[in-house]
Parts: structure tokens; C-alpha cells; sequence
């Protein structure tokens, strides 16, 4: 019950009291997930995480028989029932796509200090199974949290076998350097939302991106990092294990603005 928060979830669109959910759900096998942000009421980038979800179901030839208004309208009805206009929102698809459930989850949002200073993360050598699809991953997220916990690190950056940083445990990530973004090729990892804004924000901006492996050896030649994610949004490293990066980087900060404008317009488009 850690995991919940709020006095209802929802499953396959019915309002059940939350003292319900061990029960139902133990019976449940997990598939896809997603997590979603709510600001002010409203679920951000919904269109985006209902197609990632959708295309995670079909990576895994499994079909799933709902629209995306039904989606949509039962987040807000979740939202409602709890009066909860800000937080995560979890939903799970399980039992051969025959189930949908959804329910806030605790979360944490980086403090304007994190943004300032950056955070701390380090590497760990550890590959996920088909990427592109959100899945649970018991026994890894496991081992991640209990490394993330012993070191005191905000996030850890996974190395692949060939010595290539992914991604993080939680997020993706974007290398710069002398003005241009790196990060890595789609192929390596999740499709993060965020990503994918942030690809959209580098375009409106004017400022080119490479879609290339980065290897734990270089990064010393870049100058700034940072993580992309639903809670963190665009979030500064101040280090990676025992080497540091600037969290003033000029080409940074335009991204970071760009993109919280990119929010504040897609929540008031929404909101009127």
C-alpha cells in the first residue's frame, strides 16, 4: 500500500475504495504501465503516454479494446473522486490487456535548490529487455533502489554491455556540448514523454540534436547533463559518480525555459 495514494482506484473504469486493492490486485498480472503528471487537473501530454502505451501493447502482440476519450475521462474521474488537481497518476494494463487499472502513486518533485545546484547520480552497469517497451522489472528496479538508497544518489544512469550510458533508472538523458544536444539512439532505450518534448522544444529553439551512443569513458567532454522524466521534468546533474558538469550552461537553461512553456501552454489550452 506504499505505493498508493489517494481514497480511490479506478478499475476498468468502476471506483473502488482503496482498502480494495491488495485484494483485487494480487490476482492481477502486470504488463505495461505508464505514470502520468496532473497539473492543475489536468493530465499532461495524455495523448502521448495513451499512444506510447498502445504501441507497448502491440510490441508485446497483445490487444487492447479502449479509446482514448474512455482513457482520458477515467483519469479525470480519478482525479475527481480523490480531489487531487496535482500528482501522479499510475496506470496498468494486466491480464493480457483485459484489465485497466489506475491510482496515484506518492511522488516527489525536485526542489528549486535541485534545479539550481543539480543532483548527484552515478553509474550502473545494467541493460533492460526490450527497451522500447514500459514494463515492470521487479528484480531489477529492486536492485536499482537499494544502490540508489545505499549511495544517497538522486537517480542512477544505466551502462550497457558495449560501455554505452543509456538512460537513467527513471528518466532519459541529454549530454551538451558547445551548444549542441546528444542522447541516445531510440533503439537503446524507453521513448520517454519528456524525450520526446524535449526533442520538440530542441527544434523550436534552434538547437540541433545527435542521436548517438555516449560512452562512459567521454563524458568528461561534455560540459553540461541533464535528466528528462514525468516528476523531474528537465533536472541538472551536478555530477556523475565522481565527475562534475556545469548547472549553468546557457544552451541548458533555454531548454529548461522552453520547455516549461511548452507545459504552462499545453495546461492552458486544455484548461479553457
Amino acid at each position: 500500500m506504499n505505493e498508493i495514494k489517494g481514497n480511490y482506484f479506478l478499475v476498468n473504469g468502476s471506483v473502488e475504495p482503496i482498502e480494495k486493492f491488495e485484494a483485487i490486485c494480487s490476482q492481477i498480472n502486470f504488463e505495461v504501465y505508464e505514470v502520468i503528471r496532473i497539473i492543475n487537473g489536468i493530465p499532461l501530454f495524455c495523448e502521448d503516454h495513451f499512444a506510447r502505451m498502445m504501441n507497448s501493447l502491440q510490441l508485446l502482440h497483445k490487444h487492447f479494446d479502449t479509446e482514448y476519450q474512455s482513457f482520458k475521462d477515467q483519469i479525470k474521474l480519478l482525479a475527481g473522486k480523490n480531489n487531487i488537481q496535482n500528482g501522479n497518476v499510475k496506470i496498468i494494463v494486466s491480464d493480457q490487456a483485459k484489465n485497466l487499472i489506475m491510482h496515484f502513486i506518492p511522488h516527489y518533485y525536485p526542489t528549486d535548490n535541485d534545479y539550481k545546484q543539480g543532483v548527484k547520480t552515478g553509474l550502473f552497469e545494467a541493460e533492460r529487455t526490450n527497451p522500447n517497451v514500459k514494463t515492470h522489472l521487479t528484480e531489477l528496479r529492486k536492485k536499482v533502489d537499494f544502490y540508489i538508497k545505499k549511495s544517497g544518489l538522486y537517480e542512477i544512469l544505466y551502462v550497457d554491455r558495449d560501455g554505452v550510458i543509456t538512460e537513467g533508472s527513471r528518466s532519459n538523458l541529454f549530454f551538451i556540448k558547445e551548444k549542441v544536444a546528444y542522447t541516445c539512439p531510440p533503439e537503446k532505450i524507453l521513448l520517454g514523454i519528456t524525450r520526446q518534448k524535449v526533442i520538440q522544444c530542441l527544434k523550436n529553439i534552434n538547437i540541433p540534436l545527435i542521436e548517438k551512443p555516449v560512452f562512459k569513458n567521454d563524458i568528461k567532454s561534455f560540459e553540461s547533463v541533464f535528466l528528462t522524466g514525468t516528476s523531474p521534468r528537465i533536472l541538472p546533474i551536478a555530477s556523475i559518480d565522481k565527475i562534475s558538469f556545469s548547472c549553468s550552461n546557457e544552451t541548458m537553461g533555454k531548454i529548461m525555459v522552453e520547455y516549461n512553456r511548452m507545459i504552462d501552454q499545453y495546461v492552458a489550452d486544455r484548461k479553457n
